[in-house]
């Protein structure tokens, strides 16, 4: 039954580009004639129901409240310190690596 399910979504979406296809070379005029006019709406419906056109545009918007946490002036001057103090253990081994050479 999956196998045909989807065989079945291929085949229609198959069957609606087409119509797509024909409809794009016809002229205003030939698309306002009831009976091309009223295929194409069910060839429409078919393929929002195979791809989920529709559904997809009403599902509900997911809303995030995200929380971020500002370091204070105090935590940043010590962030920095930290950043120096280690930004120049690795100046020192960077230095000895050459030396070693």
């Amino acid at each position: 039954m999956r196998e045909q399910s989807g065989d079945t979504m291929l085949y229609m979406s198959s069957a609606a580009l087409k119509a797509s296809y024909e409809a794009a070379k016809m002229t205003g005029k030939a698309l306002l004639d009831r009976d091309t006019a009223m295929a194409l709406e069910c060839h429409n419906r078919s393929a929002d129901r195979t791809h989920g056109w529709t559904a997809a545009r009403q599902q509900a918007q997911t809303q995030v409240a995200v929380q971020v946490v500002m370091p204070t002036p105090e935590e940043r001057a010590e962030r920095t310190a930290e950043h120096r103090k280690l930004d120049e253990i690795a100046k020192r081994l960077k230095e000895l690596s050459l030396e070693m050479k």
